[in-house]
């Protein structure tokens, strides 16, 4: 998936419980973020930056994850105004999309081969929340928008949520307990803002 194609459907995604703004640059003008995220629900604001890791070589995974690490120094744009004089800027956690850990990184417990092709199992399944990637990008300050699905026990059907998840802590999720949205995670949340 191309990396517009990407932003499109992610913005979709985002607006139900988000207000998104999108390309905010820096105050500084080194860096523009995908998405600025307002929490509808709590206010609490998040940068997003958008990359297909479709195809990419581990220099080009380098670079993202350097730009991100770039990112987390930078105020950026949270609310329109006349540049520099009457916009807001902020610094924000900076995740992004969609997840490199499951998609890109395995943690290796074990290999087997099969009719010449090799097939790798990784610490945790794609649907767990804790992956050792990611706390490796948390030590950067780095999270990721993850994606998961689970099977309802009560209609038995699967259901999909994402989460904003650094360090294997969960900062915000989209997913419903009996149809409530857990949304912001308070304490996690104002962790990660002191680190800024």
């Amino acid at each position: 998936m191309k990396e517009c194609e990407v932003s499109e459907l992610t913005k979709f995604v985002f607006d139900k419980y988000f207000n998104v703004l999108t390309e905010r640059w820096s105050r500084c003008r080194n860096g523009r973020i995908d998405f600025v995220l307002q929490c509808k629900q709590s206010g609490a604001l998040f940068g997003v930056e958008l990359k297909s890791t479709e195809n990419k070589k581990g220099e080009e995974i380098g670079e993202i994850v350097k730009q991100c690490i770039r990112y987390r120094d930078y105020e950026f744009m949270i609310e329109e105004g006349e540049y520099n004089t009457l916009a807001k800027f902020k610094k924000l956690p900076i995740f992004v999309c969609p997840a490199i850990s499951n998609n890109i990184f395995a943690w290796v417990d074990e290999r087997i081969t099969i009719y010449d092709k090799e097939y790798i199992k990784d610490r945790h399944k794609t649907d767990h929340e804790h992956h050792g990637f990611n706390g490796f990008l948390g030590s950067f300050g780095i999270g990721e928008v993850r994606t998961f699905s689970f099977i309802e026990y009560k209609t038995q059907k699967t259901k999909k949520y994402f989460s904003m998840i650094i360090s294997n802590r969960e900062t915000w999720s989209s997913k419903k307990y009996n149809g409530i949205i857990k949304g912001l995670h308070q304490k996690n949340y104002e962790k990660l803002i002191q680190t800024l």
